[in-house]
């Protein structure tokens, strides 16, 4: 222990206001130019790796709305269902021409008025829930569109940080390049 306190007393002799500065005027071109590699490689090995990783999720419209309804379900002899474990649903498909186009009209224009506009995230968006959590000083809004909603709610985890977002763009514009606007609505819905 005695060892330790001797190291940093040691080191913190030698970090002087005058040592500090001379060591970020002689390795501050270093710093930026690792730290800009880093996150160049962040922003072009992220959507390469979530790709790679969801790709089989994002293959069918069933695989997207099942992929987090794991748990138990036991079935009878009949094929009903007598016990659940977690959140294993037995969920009823519904067709969007099934749906009412007043309950369509609805979730659009409470979720995503530009739902027809965008190619499946709102810069726009993300750059007013960017400058409102700065605001509040707090994760409060995401500026998910409906594309947006689906990936994080059927493929991601709920949890508010960048890369969860840059994750959330990235899928959903594969699902947006993959599926029509109506599919995905439906899949929303369901």
């Amino acid at each position: 222990m005695e060892r330790l306190r001797v190291y940093f007393h040691r080191l913190k002799a030698n970090l002087t206001k005058e040592r500090i500065k001379h060591v970020w005027k002689k390795y501050r071109k270093h710093i930026f130019l690792y730290s800009f590699v880093g996150l160049l490689l962040f922003l072009i090995l992220t959507p390469i790796i979530t790709y790679v990783y969801f790709a089989k999720d994002i293959s069918s419209k069933e695989n997207i709305m099942n992929s987090n309804n794991t748990g138990v379900l036991l079935l009878d002899r009949t094929g009903q269902p007598f016990f659940s474990f977690y959140e294993a649903k037995q969920r009823k498909f519904i067709p969007l021409s099934e749906i009412p186009q007043f309950m369509q009209d609805g979730v659009i224009a409470a979720e995503d008025k530009d739902f027809y506009k965008h190619p499946g995230f709102s810069i726009q968006g993300i750059l007013r829930a960017m400058i409102l959590n700065i605001q509040e000083e707090k994760l409060a809004f995401g500026g998910s569109t409906i594309t947006q909603q689906l990936v994080k709610t059927a493929l991601l985890s709920f949890q508010k940080n960048f890369l969860r977002k840059y994750q959330e763009v990235v899928l959903a514009a594969e699902i947006e390049r993959r599926y029509s606007k109506k599919e995905i609505l439906e899949m929303y819905l369901n």
